[in-house]
């Protein structure tokens, strides 16, 4: 997988899920009420409703918050070794200012364009290690 991917790619898989999910959901609620009287499953069934709820909130927290970690790091790691003593950089480089420069007249603002050009790349390349 790559940041190029995008629904055709998804398609099987959130359907498998689609399908899986329902007898997922209705084993785990038969367990959870299954040892409660008649007119105490409604409260067992908003315990369990609450609990998933919570799960799926602190799960979706802690993924993003590891996804977004390893991409700094990453992005540090692979920005170390991308310096301007790197001749594949500075080509990058110069033909990213000549460019920038064609459109713009102004070679400063060309050469920070290439440089955001640089970043944005390693930063692709950092989501991409993520993946």
């Amino acid at each position: 997988m790559n940041p190029d991917f995008g629904g055709s790619q998804f398609q099987i898989a959130n359907l498998i899920r689609a399908l899986g999910k329902p007898f997922t959901i209705v084993a785990l609620f038969a367990i959870a009420t299954a040892g409660l009287m008649r007119e105490e499953q409604g409260d067992g069934s908003v315990l369990f409703n609450i609990s998933r709820n919570l799960g799926g909130s602190v799960g979706t927290s802690l993924l993003s918050t590891l996804s977004t970690q390893r991409e700094q790091f990453h992005d540090v790691r692979i920005g170390e070794r991308v310096t301007g003593y790197i001749k594949y950089v500075q080509d990058f480089l110069n033909v990213q200012a000549a460019e920038n420069l064609r459109r713009t007249g102004d070679s400063v603002a060309a050469m920070q364009q290439a440089y955001k050009a640089l970043q944005s790349l390693v930063q692709k390349s950092s989501f991409h290690r993520v993946q």
